[in-house]
């Protein structure tokens, strides 16, 4: 919907109509996109790279560096998502993917690691 609206001139509620979304379902990265999209094109970048800063995406990074030994800037990361979603865990990320067993268990090892448990 907030895409239509927004293909139709009609960008304040497009913004309102993607906000909507992206609070029923954090996870819908197309949301996230489409926000930053509408916001990149209607001249506002600071919003439209703050509409692309979820969670999930540090948590890639914060247990990735955790699996590779770099704890300090994996706990850098981890402190970020605290500050934006204060008790985003690894059952978060987890549901927001589709990983194999071997995936989840690397993953939860790396959220281990970190505290995130």
């Amino acid at each position: 919907m907030g895409r239509a609206l927004w293909l139709r001139g009609r960008h304040d509620q497009s913004v309102v109509e993607l906000d909507r979304a992206i609070d029923l379902s954090p996870n819908f990265a197309l949301g996230h996109y489409t926000l930053a999209f509408v916001h990149s094109q209607t001249g506002d970048p600071a919003v439209a790279i703050s509409s692309t800063d979820h969670a999930h995406i540090f948590a890639i990074a914060a247990y990735s560096l955790a699996l590779a030994g770099s704890l300090d800037e994996a706990r850098a990361h981890a402190a970020a998502i605290h500050r934006m979603v204060p008790r985003y865990g690894i059952a978060d990320f987890i549901e927001a993917f589709r990983f194999d067993t071997h995936g989840v268990a690397l993953f939860r090892k790396g959220a281990k690691r970190i505290g995130m448990t």
